[in-house]
C-alpha cells in the first residue's frame, strides 16, 4: 500500500504532455489541480513550479490553500515514474504560515526530461501527494486540534460519535487517547469508541478540545456545558466533561 494513504488527504497529480507545456512556458499557472479539504480548510490545490538556479531551470510540486490559517502539517510528495516505480520521496512535519505550502524536491527540467532518467511515462509526469492537519491556530492565536479526520497515528485514535444537529447524520471526532487518558482516567484502553448525547458539533469539539489540555479562555464559554459520553462497549456512562463559568 503506499505511503499516501497515511495521509487525511491525499491522491495522484498528473501532468500530462508535460515537455509541451515546458515548450509552451504555460508554468506556473497551469497545471492547476484542485485536491478538496483537509481539516474542514476547503480549496486546496496542487500545481507545478518552475524556478531557476544558477542559469538552470527545475520544476517542483507545490501544495496550497489561498485561505487558510497557520497550521500544524504533514506532507508527502512522490515522484513516480515508469510503471509507478518511485523515483524519489519527500516527507515534510511542519508548521505551515498562511501564506505558505509545503513542496516537494526541485527536479532539473533535463533529468525529467531525459527518458533514460524515467520521469516521463507515456510524456506523463506523476507525483503522489499527501498532507494531514494536526492544528490549527485561531484567529485568537490559540491552538486547536483537528479532530475532523483520522488521526496521523490511527493506533493512538479514541472516536466520539455523534448526530449532527442540522441534518441527522451519523459524524465522527477523531481523538487522541493518550492525551484524553491523561486528562481522565475514564478514557480507558479498553473502549475505543463513544458516543455523545449532544448534536451541536462546535461544542462537542470545544469539550473535546478542553479535555485535550487546550486552554480556551473562560469568556469564550457561553455557558457551563459538558458532553455525556457512552462508551460503545460499555454500559457505563461518562460524567461530563465541563468547564464552569
Amino acid at each position: 500500500m503506499s505511503e499516501r494513504f497515511k495521509y487525511s488527504l491525499s491522491g495522484v497529480y498528473r501532468c500530462e504532455n508535460f515537455a509541451q507545456h515546458l515548450a509552451q512556458n504555460n508554468f506556473p499557472t497551469f497545471p492547476i489541480v484542485p485536491i478538496g479539504t483537509v481539516g474542514r480548510i476547503a480549496g486546496w490545490y496542487m500545481i507545478l513550479q518552475k524556478s531557476v538556479i544558477d542559469n538552470q531551470t527545475f520544476v517542483y510540486p507545490f501544495m496550497h490553500c489561498y485561505d487558510k490559517p497557520q497550521v500544524k502539517i504533514h506532507s508527502f510528495f512522490n515522484i513516480l515514474g515508469k510503471d509507478g516505480k518511485s523515483i524519489f520521496r519527500i516527507f515534510g512535519d511542519i508548521v505551515l504560515e498562511k501564506e505558505f505550502g509545503p513542496y516537494g524536491k526541485d527536479m532539473n527540467i533535463l533529468d525529467v526530461l531525459n527518458e533514460k532518467n524515467g520521469y516521463l511515462d507515456n510524456g506523463t509526469l506523476s507525483i503522489e501527494y499527501g498532507i494531514h492537519v494536526d492544528g490549527i491556530e485561531g484567529v485568537d492565536g490559540i491552538w486547536k486540534f483537528n479532530f475532523n479526520d483520522k488521526l496521523f497515528n490511527p493506533k493512538d485514535t479514541l472516536t466520539i460519535e455523534y448526530k449532527d444537529a442540522k441534518d441527522g447524520s451519523l459524524k465522527v471526532f477523531y481523538c487522541h487517547r493518550q492525551l484524553l487518558r491523561f486528562h481522565s482516567s475514564l478514557f480507558s484502553n479498553q473502549v475505543n469508541n463513544f458516543i455523545s448525547t449532544r448534536t451541536e458539533d462546535r461544542l462537542i469539539d470545544e469539550c473535546l478540545q478542553i479535555a485535550h489540555g487546550v486552554r480556551i479562555p473562560l469568556d469564550r464559554t457561553e455557558r457551563s456545558f459538558g458532553i455525556n459520553l457512552k462508551g460503545t462497549y460499555s454500559n457505563t456512562v461518562f460524567p461530563s466533561v465541563k468547564r464552569n463559568i
